[in-house]
């Protein structure tokens, strides 16, 4: 699996030359594409590179992962399947009421502040809460784990808490650039096979579909390998 990963941005970079290729090919024999190969083409290719980069879901990653590897490193969900001693009930009882305090909190916005979270009609579609629900909700993980590490004296300091949140980024780091290649891939199949999509429209179901498996499956090896320690 490792070994997968590891030439997997190889791969892919290989795949933008072959589908480079495949466009001018096609585009001499006159089908409906445009050719990465003509002067057009290289000019969006130099310059769609950072575009490319920004639209791939990169920022969702880190989140998730510096998320992630709080709740390893501070020993919440472990602590479950443990003999709970007094100290460790005390930290899931100041947790459980800290995530009552937010859940409150929220509710108390969104009924008696509604221009504040929700739309301007007072609904949660088009809302600024569903906009940053999934910030929100790894702040919130974040916080709740980060509180019981300090609970149960796991953490002792600031030094501590940077570096639980950097554990996991640390072990995935070459994910980044699976990331890069692959969002460099989308991108490319995008402009040449899909002549009609402009960057305002959705993803194609074809595409949303491909883009996933792309940037979630990679994600989820690097999780599974570093998660268990797997070199």
């Amino acid at each position: 699996m490792r070994r997968f990963l590891n030439i997997l941005p190889v791969v892919l970079l290989f795949l933008i030359i072959a589908l480079a290729v495949i466009s001018w090919i096609a585009s001499v024999y006159g089908a409906d594409c445009r050719n990465i190969l003509s002067s057009e083409g290289i000019r969006w290719a130099v310059s769609a590179i950072m575009d490319n980069l920004r639209k791939s879901p990169w920022n969702y990653v880190l989140i998730a992962t510096a998320t992630l590897s709080m709740v390893v490193e501070s020993g919440i969900i472990s602590g479950f399947s443990k003999q709970k001693y007094l100290r460790q009930r005390r930290a899931y009882m100041l947790v459980t009421l800290a995530l009552v305090g937010f859940a409150i909190l929220v509710v108390l916005v969104c009924l008696f502040q509604k221009n504040t979270l929700l739309s301007a009609f007072g609904t949660f579609r088009n809302s600024a809460l569903q906009r940053g629900l999934f910030p929100l909700v790894a702040f919130v993980v974040y916080l709740l784990a980060l509180i019981y590490a300090y609970a149960i004296g796991r953490f002792n300091g600031v030094a501590d808490v940077i570096k639980a949140t950097v554990s996991l980024l640390a072990r995935i780091a070459d994910y980044f650039i699976t990331l890069f290649f692959a969002s460099q891939l989308v991108a490319v199949m995008l402009y040449a096979f899909y002549t009609s999509f402009t960057p305002d429209q959705p993803l194609p179901l074809s595409m949303t579909c491909f883009a996933g498996a792309l940037y979630g499956i990679p994600l989820l090896l690097h999780y599974y390998l570093a998660l268990n320690n797997h070199e």
